[in-house]
């Protein structure tokens, strides 16, 4: 197998967008596929001041595709606010042109015009039913990426999550998964993902992990590459 498809996401975390250049001088050398922009990072949330950054980003980066996560704190995120809330800014962020996907929350979802990652975060371990039951959810909800995100605790529940992602893929083929363990024994999902038919990884640049168990690009980059030399 080689990697030629895999879509590496590398997430950006800022306080305010006038972080940006410095952002994007960070990324000019990075291989990734994906910018995620962790909106519930800035200190406070405006439509102009959001439709501005996501333009920018996309000019100085348009041939990345670029991921939009408003993250709430009940699913590991820094955005504090109600159900009706969020909705308000998913309908807001479903007007900008300049963004290509959009983090839509499992337990506040929305139907959007903006093709998708709906996405399902649990920070206790699940059992392999559990993970099962929700991973079908999401897939009859026909996003484009069915993600889901598990703490884990051993080896073990690692290896059970990523053989369970490799059946899901063959038995819902038309769909996108990506299911990531987090947490230190988790790891290995983030840097063999395509073995287990996971679509995307979640990267950061140097120590800015924006979940549990995420490591750096140049890490995935490096086993990726060893990968595909070892298949030549």
């Amino acid at each position: 197998m080689t990697f030629t498809n895999t879509r590496i996401v590398i997430s950006v975390m800022m306080n305010r967008a006038s972080e940006w250049p410095r952002w994007k001088m960070r990324l000019v050398d990075a291989h990734f596929s994906w910018i995620e922009l962790r909106l519930d990072a800035l200190e406070y949330l405006n439509e102009t001041m959001i439709t501005q950054l996501c333009q920018q980003i996309k000019a100085d980066f348009p041939d990345k595709k670029l991921l939009v996560t408003l993250r709430t704190k009940q699913q590991g995120g820094l955005f504090v606010a109600d159900k009706h809330t969020y909705h308000h800014w998913l309908r807001l962020l479903d007007t900008i042109e300049a963004i290509d996907y959009l983090d839509v929350e499992y337990i506040h979802y929305l139907e959007l015009l903006h093709p998708c990652v709906v996405s399902a975060h649990f920070f206790e371990p699940l059992t392999l039913a559990h993970s099962r039951d929700i991973l079908m959810q999401l897939a009859q909800l026909q996003p484009y990426v069915a993600k889901l995100a598990v703490m884990v605790h051993d080896k073990d529940q690692t290896y059970d999550l990523m053989a369970l992602t490799k059946v899901m893929a063959q038995q819902y083929k038309e769909q996108h998964f990506c299911v990531l363990a987090m947490g230190t024994s988790g790891v290995i999902t983030r840097v063999l993902g395509p073995y287990f038919h996971s679509y995307l990884t979640f990267a950061s640049i140097g120590n800015c992990a924006a979940a549990p168990g995420q490591v750096s690009w140049k890490m995935i980059w490096k086993v990726f590459q060893q990968i595909e030399g070892s298949n030549r």
